[in-house]
């Protein structure tokens, strides 16, 4: 083969999980997420950090949102706040009551304050309108990646550059 061929094999090979959408319902082509392969590399963000995130947004569109929040604060001081952890819950099976189920995710931009330190932006993808979710993640000495911020809201107009 020659080298260009490899180069265009490879490339397909790794771009392809940063384009393909699967499908969990084969009956429900609105639902869109990933499936059987592993997270895609959200622009530079740490693999770890990329497959936490992958993990709750699937549960989120399975309809699994307090596991979802459970496992993602695993060893996160916000996971040990039940007041904030019930009410975190309740705000977003209110959005689903007004926005609709969740039909899939997509990465919005990250960055990084240092190596410890990573910011995610995500929207999911509702029947009536997107939600933005952000979370900051530190590397703890002890504890590796965890969540120390996590919020959502439908001010999707903010995810733009001001003109």
């Amino acid at each position: 083969m020659s080298r260009v061929t490899v180069a265009v094999i490879c490339w397909i090979f790794c771009a392809y999980p940063l384009f393909a959408q699967h499908s969990d319902d084969t009956n429900d082509p609105q639902i869109r997420i990933s499936k059987g392969i592993p997270p895609p590399d959200y622009a530079g963000t740490p693999h770890d950090v990329s497959g936490m995130c992958h993990n709750f947004f699937r549960r989120i569109i399975a309809g699994e949102p307090d596991i979802a929040f459970e496992k993602i604060l695993t060893a996160s001081p916000l996971g040990n706040k039940k007041a904030q952890s019930e009410k975190r819950l309740i705000t977003f099976n209110k959005a689903i009551e007004v926005y609709g189920a969740v039909r899939g995710f997509e990465f919005t931009g990250s960055e990084s304050a240092s190596e410890s330190l990573v910011k995610v932006r995500f929207i999911t993808l509702h029947e009536q309108y997107p939600l933005r979710w952000f979370f900051t993640f530190y590397k703890s000495p002890s504890n590796g990646w965890i969540v120390i911020n996590m919020a959502f809201d439908d001010d999707v107009e903010y995810l733009f550059p001001k003109n």
